[in-house]
């Protein structure tokens, strides 16, 4: 990842075929899964954490608090934070402390 990304590859690009919800590349690697591409991505100045996927509205922290990636969201939550991306609402009105409190 780290190579594609110095090369010149979009961090924020959206899926298009492959699940249909418009994910990021961290919301895919959080979904399936990927440590190493999410630390690589989480790592990247330019990423924007404030994008969200179409399908249930879910931004990257969103979707870690709901998966309980607590690494993730740790590192996330580590970095310095924008209040759009530890307020952003999804579909049903929920913020990504709203998920990790369930």
């Amino acid at each position: 990842m780290q190579h594609f990304l110095t090369a010149g590859a979009d961090a924020n690009a959206r899926t298009q075929k492959s699940d249909g919800a418009g994910s990021t590349a961290a919301i895919l690697a959080l979904k399936l899964g990927h440590q190493s591409v999410c630390r690589v991505l989480l790592s990247w100045p330019g990423l924007d954490l404030t994008l969200a996927e179409r399908e249930m509205g879910f931004t990257a922290l969103h979707m870690a608090c709901h998966l309980g990636r607590e690494a993730a969201v740790r590192a996330m939550v580590g970095r310095p934070l924008k209040w759009e991306e530890a307020n952003a609402r999804d579909e049903e009105g929920r913020t990504p402390l709203m998920i990790a409190a369930k």
